[in-house]
């Protein structure tokens, strides 16, 4: 396993416990607080926040495996997985986007509460890192909250 692969795993692992033992504690939205503001901080911008394999990115990756049933959606080549289709993952990506454009018309309720504070903490990290940009975060706050809190 390459230095990366194996970086890349453990932060699959870290993302896999952290989440597990704060969402059983009921302290799910506390540790994606603490970890989105420890992401946003370290952003240059807010276009790349949580853009990298690191920590943060594993544990929102998590959330929605554990909480959304998504399946592989990963379509870039070099960050695909050895057992994972590229073509089977189009297929889902395709899938996830009619699922949540249909999931908005119809009834937003269904959204998984932990979700709902997933993006609430993210917006809200972001909104304190970036004051300066108001309008495009809140659009992305926008479209976000339309989805999660209908």
């Amino acid at each position: 396993m390459s230095g990366t692969s194996a970086s890349n795993f453990k932060n699959d692992e870290l993302a896999r416990v952290f989440v597990t033992i704060f969402d059983a504690k009921h302290l799910l939205h506390q540790l994606l607080l603490n970890i989105f503001a420890k992401e946003v901080e370290m952003a240059d911008c807010y276009q790349t926040i949580l853009r990298g394999n690191g920590l943060p990115t594993k544990i929102v990756s998590f959330c929605f495996k554990l909480h959304a049933d998504l399946g592989s959606y990963e379509v870039d080549p070099s960050r695909i997985e050895q057992h994972e289709q590229i073509d089977e993952n189009r297929k889902n990506l395709r899938s996830l986007t009619h699922d949540v454009f249909q999931a908005i018309i119809d009834s937003a309720s269904q959204f998984p509460i932990q979700l709902r504070i997933l993006f609430s903490c993210l917006y809200q990290v972001v909104q304190q890192r970036f004051p300066q940009h108001p309008l495009q975060i809140t659009k992305m706050h926008t479209a976000a909250t339309r989805f999660a809190y209908s």
